[in-house]
């Protein structure tokens, strides 16, 4: 897990997006989820990755312990490479502060990523996803402020990057996955 630079404040305003990449599509700013889950077609990033939305829906339910703050989905513009990350907070500030906590979640969701998708792997096979895994899965960090709160959280960040849509789309469904029926919040 790194520390890495953006914005401070949820919600965000939108901007032009990037252009360096094949399909270039504005920054719709930080969409609040939670209370407005219609707007999830605002969100054009999603459009290619099926998966990334559902992720989006399930994680902002109302009985959800999630917050997600921002996703994107880019192809490379030389390579054709799939660039893709989601944001996300606990609705408990308190949670989403727990730094140890933080970080066994990172590990915890790699061991996950091993066990569940290298179901009848040898283990040369396992071994070579692991090693693969670490380059192409990262988790980044940092304080926010959402919305009015005047205590900062950390936001979690998980970027995919691999060769094709299908195996980008493939671990946002995992993460799903492994965030709604795995994962155990401190008490």
């Amino acid at each position: 897990m790194y520390f890495r630079e953006g914005y401070t404040k949820f919600p965000y305003r939108p901007s032009n997006g990037s252009e360096d990449c094949q399909n270039p599509t504005p920054n719709a700013g930080g969409i609040d989820l939670v209370n407005h889950p219609e707007k999830i077609d605002e969100i054009l990033e999603i459009a290619q990755l099926p998966e990334l939305k559902t992720t989006l829906i399930e994680l902002n339910k109302p009985d959800s312990p999630f917050i997600t703050l921002g996703c994107s989905h880019w192809i490379g513009k030389y390579d054709n490479s799939h660039f893709s990350y989601i944001e996300f907070t606990f609705k408990d500030a308190k949670i989403a502060n727990n730094f140890n906590f933080l970080v066994q979640l990172e590990k915890d969701l790699h061991l996950f990523f091993i066990e569940k998708l290298t179901t009848g792997f040898t283990k040369e096979q396992r071994d070579s996803y692991a090693t693969y895994l670490k380059d192409q899965v990262q988790v980044y960090f940092r304080k926010i402020q959402y919305q009015d709160d005047l205590e900062l959280r950390n936001l979690l960040g998980l970027e995919f990057h691999f060769q094709d849509r299908q195996m980008v789309d493939f671990h946002h469904k995992a993460l799903r996955h492994f965030l709604t029926q795995y994962l155990v919040l401190p008490l």
